[in-house]
């Protein structure tokens, strides 16, 4: 159990890299990995909608934004390597953030004055 945490714990830290990597090649590790990002994306989705602006709750967090084709390259690897319930969910969850960020990363990406 301590070589998951310690493998999320890099995971976590390499997210703030531009291109970070996606290991597939220790399952427990992937399982876990899945897992936590089905639980911390759909949290920020529950946390978004709670708020009273949820545009404004994307914009404040563009390491999210930044991380979307990350976690969807991500999906497509786990694909078949973990549980299909798992990459289910994990497709829905991202297939709802994209549409709750579409506005916001539209705003974002339009030329200032």
């Amino acid at each position: 159990m301590p070589r998951i945490i310690r493998a999320l714990q890099v995971e976590h830290h390499a997210l703030d890299q531009p291109d970070p990597p996606i290991a597939t090649d220790d399952r427990p590790v992937l399982l876990a990995s899945t897992a936590d990002k089905i639980v911390a994306l759909a949290s920020l989705r529950r946390r978004a909608h709670s708020s009273s602006d949820p545009d404004a709750f994307f914009t404040a967090r563009l390491g999210l934004l930044r991380l979307l084709p990350h976690f969807q390259d991500f999906h497509r690897a786990a694909t078949g390597r973990v549980p299909a319930r798992m990459t289910g969910q994990l497709g829905h969850v991202l297939d709802l953030l994209h549409r709750d960020t579409a506005t916001t990363r539209t705003r974002l990406q339009e030329p200032g004055p």
